[in-house]
Formats: C-alpha cells, structure tokens, sequence
C-alpha cells in the first residue's frame, strides 16, 4: 500500500510505545502538509486494518466480541506496533497469536491493547507547531481544510 506520507513508519521509530505526546512532538517538526499526510496515512491504514479475517483472530484471541471502539482501538494498537508486525498481521491474521502483548492479554496480564491516543497525533502536533509560530508571520492552513484532501 502507498501512503500520503512516505515517511510514515520512520515517524514510531525511537519513541516510546503509546508515546502520543513525543509522536505528536516528532510531527510538530514538520509542516502543515506533512502533519495532513500523516493523518491520511493513519486513516489509510486503519481503513486496510477492517478485514473480516482481522476482526476473526481479534475474537477469539478475545474470547468473544467486542465493541466497535475495541476494534478501532486495537487497529490502532496494532498500527503502533510498526509497519513488520502490521504488515506481518494483514498477511497472516492469525499471527496476532504470536505478539507478546497479545500473549500476555490471553494469559489475564495485560489489559487488552489499545492506543485511541494514536487518533489524536495529528491533532496535537498541529497544535504544537502553530504555537511555536508568531501569528503576526503565519498564514497557516486550516487543519481541517488540510485533512479533507
């Protein structure tokens, strides 16, 4: 799959697992354009994420349903695991077995893997750079103009 950003991936690279804020930092580095392209990004892949084979493995893995927000959230989850084990997962659904998070859920040791933070990144990193920026020298584009791109 081809995102809007190509440098999405390298974004996780370093920073601390569920770190929304040091992501959201990461990103504030760079312009308007480039925070859009992220969110695109996120959304293309959250999109690729919804497969039914996905949505199986999550549920047995869970023993049972879950809600929408479950789903969406562990897509997310499974998005900060980076572009191998998401990649790995949408080839193979059943290797979600495999994850160690996903393990230690099964055995009652963790909570089950979410990361709604990740919805919020692109958000907060734009924020981040219009506050660093005088408002007398910057015409910058609405963020809501960006995204719907």
């Amino acid at each position: 799959m081809t995102l809007p950003d190509p440098h999405f991936w390298d974004l996780f690279d370093g920073i601390p697992f569920c770190d929304a804020d040091a992501l959201a930092a990461r990103l504030a580095q760079r312009p308007a354009e480039g925070i859009a392209d992220f969110e695109r990004s996120l959304h293309a892949l959250v999109r690729s994420s919804n497969t039914s084979d996905l949505l199986a493995a999550c549920v047995v893995v869970h023993s049972g349903g879950f809600s929408d927000d479950s789903w969406l959230h562990f897509r997310l989850w499974l998005i900060g695991q980076g572009r191998e084990t998401f990649t790995g997962v949408l080839r193979d659904p059943d290797a979600v077995a495999g994850i160690p998070d996903i393990i230690a859920f099964a055995a009652g040791r963790r909570p089950y893997p979410h990361y709604p933070e990740l919805l919020t990144v692109a958000e907060r990193a734009y924020d981040l750079m219009v506050a660093r920026v005088p408002a007398e020298l910057a015409e910058l584009p609405d963020l809501r103009e960006l995204f719907s791109r």
